[in-house]
Parts: structure tokens; sequence; C-alpha cells
């Protein structure tokens, strides 16, 4: 559930960084392409920082556990 959790969590925030959802999770319709052309040149950032923290969650764990 974590890393489910966490993916989410950082998907849903970068969007609204990009203005594509607004705080109640409506779509900007009018923003959406440009917010997906702009999405698609971050989503390698993106998921990079997801399994970085990820990596760093599961030796935290490891570490608490032994």
């Amino acid at each position: 559930m974590k890393t489910i959790d966490l993916s989410a969590h950082i998907f849903i925030q970068e969007l609204e960084l990009l203005d594509m959802i607004t705080q109640d999770g409506r779509l900007h319709i009018s923003n959406v392409k440009l917010a997906y052309n702009k999405f698609m040149l971050n989503f390698t950032h993106v998921f990079q920082y997801v399994v970085h923290s990820q990596y760093c969650y599961w030796n935290q764990l490891t570490a608490n556990s032994s």
C-alpha cells in the first residue's frame, strides 16, 4: 500500500503544479493538452523521484526491523 500511496501522492502533486487539476480535483479542460505536454517532459523526473523515495523507504524499513 505504501508504494501506491506514495506514487499517487507524487503524481497528484505534479498534476497540481502543472495546473492540470484544481484543488478540488476537477480537470481544467482547457489546460489538459498543455499540461499533458509538460507532464510528459517531467514524467522521467517524477518516476525517478518516486523510485528513489521508495528505495529510501524500504531501506528505512529494513534498518528498523533488524
